[in-house]
This record gives structure tokens, C-alpha cells and sequence, in this order.
């Protein structure tokens, strides 16, 4: 499913947080949105789940966001948010369940159980399933949020800072899985990523935010070069293309604050 964004405008309390910004992320494939805190990743994500009001235009296959109530653009779109707060007793396999809660009725059919453990296998926590969810470490919390987005098998991926709370290997396993997912369902995921080298290996298109307007956009060898990097972060950067073609930033020096 095609995410077409154009013209998106969003001001928090008169103070512009996205300006003009333009995005087109096409099926089976990843686009990594990029930038400096504050940027405006967060608020780009909010705005295609229809959780901020917003000026400008947002398409799912060409049919306006703004005209899918709550229930549908659910079915078709998964949010993750970076703020992942879980005071529940509830158990990792219920949370999971609650993913499908506009489907389930008034019993959990044997179906519905399955699918929740194997998406919980498929983010590599299945052992967990049991447990109350406030007893695990945050990485595994983090990762039973992805089984909980991920269990609906909804076409289109966005989520925000999805890697924060996890080690390298599971890191790079969620990673892979979402590339899976993408190129298996023809899904669309739209993944905020503070980790440069990482967005650079799974991305195929990149977004450039910095201070709520589009600085760069297009592959991964077109954005992040010495230039984009110094004008968005302030940072002195080296940038080289390993033999496979992925780029590689190895930040050097922070620049003096205009």
C-alpha cells in the first residue's frame, strides 16, 4: 500500500513542527526518516495514524487518511510509538491479543492464540509469552509491542524508534524481520531511526528531517553524504561506501552552535 503525504503542515501551540514536508513510500519497502531530535519524525508518524490534526494531505492507494475512521486505518496501519509505558499485569500473549481487538469477539478462538504466539516467536521473545508483561526488561517490553503491532499483519509499518530500548542482535533481527515482512506481504513501513549505519543497511529510501522540513530525500547514497549530515546535525562526518554498497557514517566532531 502507497503512503503519499504532500503539503503536511502541523503547528503544536502557534510553533510550527512540520513545514511543507513531502513523502512517498511505496509498497515492499522501507523508508527510514532520519534527523536531529525535534526534527519532526514523531510528529510525521502521529499525523499518517491520524493522531494529530494536520494541514495538507495524507493517501493510503490514493484514498484520503482523513476519510478512514479509527477501526479502518487500524486494520491497515500499525503504530509504534517511542514512549512504550507498561504498568498492566496483564500477560506478554494478552497484550499480543490486544492487537486484535477489533476482531476478536466474545471468545479467543484457538486461531487468534496462535497467531499471537508465532508473532511473538517471530520477534524472538516467545519464552516470555506467560509472564506478566511488567516483569520483563524493557527491550523485551519493547519487542512485545512489535508482536502486538505486527499480529494483525496490517499492510502498512509505521513506527517510531522501534530499536531504542534493544541490544545489537536484536537489533538487527527486527530489522530483518520487518525487511521479511515488507518484501513477503507488500507492506510499506515508514521506520523513525536515530542510527545512521543501521537505516543506511535497511532503508531503501531515506527522509531527511531537521527542524520540520524535508532536508534531503532519496536512497540512502544520496542523503547521507558529509554535507547533509554537517547542515542537519552540526556534525562533522566521514562517509564511505563499503564494498556492498551500504554507507557507512562514523561521526568525528561535534561544530560550535551558531
Amino acid at each position: 500500500m502507497k503512503l503519499t503525504v504532500s503539503q503536511l503542515c502541523v503547528e503544536y501551540h502557534r510553533v510550527p513542527a512540520l513545514r511543507d514536508v513531502h513523502l512517498e513510500a511505496a509498497p515492499r519497502s522501507i523508508t527510514a526518516l532520519i534527523g536531529p531530535n525535534g526534527a519532526g519524525k514523531s510528529t510525521l508518524l502521529r499525523c499518517a495514524y491520524g493522531l494529530v490534526p494536520y494541514r495538507g494531505r495524507i493517501f493510503l492507494d490514493g484514498t484520503d487518511a482523513r476519510t478512514l475512521d479509527g477501526r479502518r486505518l487500524s486494520h491497515i496501519a500499525a503504530y509504534l510509538p517511542q514512549d512504550l509505558h507498561a504498568r498492566s499485569r496483564l500477560t506478554v500473549l494478552e497484550v499480543v491479543l490486544l492487537g486484535k481487538l477489533g476482531s476478536l469477539g466474545w471468545h479467543v478462538q484457538d486461531g487468534d492464540i496462535a497467531r499471537a504466539r508465532a508473532s511473538l516467536e517471530d520477534v524472538g521473545i516467545g519464552d516470555t509469552a506467560d509472564r506478566p508483561l511488567v516483569e520483563l526488561s524493557l527491550g523485551q517490553r519493547q519487542l512485545a509491542f512489535v508482536a502486538q503491532a505486527l499480529v494483525r499483519e496490517p499492510r502498512v509499518l509505521l513506527f517510531d524508534e522501534p530499536t531504542s530500548a534493544l541490544d545489537l542482535r536484536h537489533q538487527l533481527e527486527l530489522l530483518v524481520l520487518i525487511r521479511r515482512l515488507v518484501e513477503e506481504r507488500g507492506a510499506t513501513a515508514v521506520i523513525a531511526l536515530h542510527d545512521l549505519n543501521l537505516a543506511s543497511r535497511f532503508a531503501d529510501r531515506m527522509v531527511l528531517l531537521a527542524s520540520g522540513r524535508v532536508h534531503a530525500a532519496g536512497t540512502p547514497a544520496e542523503v547521507l553524504t558529509c554535507e547533509t549530515i554537517r547542515g542537519a546535525y552540526g556534525v562533522d562526518a566521514e562517509v564511505q561506501r563499503r564494498d556492498d554498497g551500504v554507507i557507512s557514517v562514523t561521526p568525528l566532531r561535534a561544530l560550535p552552535l551558531p
